[in-house]
C-alpha cells in the first residue's frame, strides 16, 4: 500500500475491459445512428404517417 501511495496516478496499472457485442455494433454503426436521429429531428419518426391517433 504505501507503494501505490508513492505512485503516480498515472502509473497505477488499469484493467481495460473489453468491449461488448452491442457497444461495438454502436461504435461502428455510429455514422449510421447519428444520421437517422438528425432525420427524426427534423422529420419525425419513418412510422409517423402509420399512426391512427
Amino acid at each position: 500500500m504505501s507503494e501505490a501511495r508513492t505512485m503516480e496516478f498515472n502509473e497505477l496499472p488499469v484493467q481495460v475491459m473489453p468491449e461488448t457485442p452491442a457497444e461495438i455494433w454502436a461504435r461502428e454503426n455510429r455514422k449510421g445512428i447519428d444520421a437517422i436521429k438528425k432525420y427524426a429531428e427534423e422529420y419525425g419518426a419513418f412510422s409517423d404517417y402509420q399512426r391512427a391517433f
